[in-house]
């Protein structure tokens, strides 16, 4: 896991700083992108903010810099808050790598939190994929077959009824009564031997539950005619 970590003081200006660390993939490189903010005034943010630069394709360098942004424009809309109330935000964002074993793909997953009092921070994921040998950024149509989401969605639907079947007082479910897959809500990202599904907090379970995941052999999929990039 990426990080590093910065003391923010109110309202009046930001920068952007690139210290590379240079994990090198295919045409890809991938670089910290490590944002400071330079401020004044009496309110804080407590940030750890840490982003992938990715260079090497259009399609990595465009969402590098709309993440960047995106980020940038939040955390401005934090400090602006700050100014107008008394209050103190934590701000997380890390990311890690996953590289496929067989497959020209490299995904990042991100994990972005702010904590502004309370019993638990709010935590939201991203994940991203790229062909690592065109530098295209992966789309679920352009990768999977059109029968993939129906297997998907059968398939977890069916984990689910089975686990909340056989929940007990000594073994309880992880999931909501009657949670139903939505896939529009997953995030998915590829590792060394896995497709996985992973899903923000409380959109199928309770917070115990954590960020509730499916993996998938990437070898079954590609078997099964899933998979349709090779």
């Amino acid at each position: 896991m990426k990080k590093i970590i910065f003391l923010f003081l109110a309202i009046a200006g930001y920068a952007i700083n690139n210290e590379p660390d240079g994990f090198n993939v295919g045409i890809l490189t991938i670089n910290d992108n490590r944002l400071s903010f330079i401020n004044t005034g009496y309110n804080t943010i407590n940030s750890d903010i840490n982003l992938p630069n990715i260079s090497g394709s259009d399609d990595a360098e465009e969402y590098s810099a709309l993440l960047a942004n995106r980020v940038n424009a939040q955390i401005r809309e934090e400090l602006e808050a700050l100014w107008a109330a008394t209050s103190h935000v934590d701000f997380t964002a890390n990311y890690d790598i996953y590289q496929a074993s067989n497959l020209p793909i490299v995904s990042l997953l991100l994990n972005f939190s702010r904590y502004t009092g309370g019993a638990n921070a709010m935590i939201n994921l991203e994940s991203v994929s790229f062909n690592y040998d065109t530098g295209e950024r992966l789309e679920w149509a352009n990768i999977f077959s059109p029968q993939a989401k129906d297997f998907f969605v059968t398939d977890i639907n069916r984990q689910i009824s089975e686990a909340n079947a056989h929940s007990s007082e000594q073994n309880p479910t992880i999931f909501f009564d009657g949670s139903l897959i939505n896939l529009d809500k997953a995030h998915w990202f590829f590792n060394q031997n896995e497709f996985i599904l992973i899903f923000d907090l409380y959109e199928l379970g309770p917070r115990a539950s954590g960020n509730i995941r499916f993996s998938y052999s990437i070898q079954a999929l590609i078997n099964n005619d899933l998979l349709t990039l090779r």
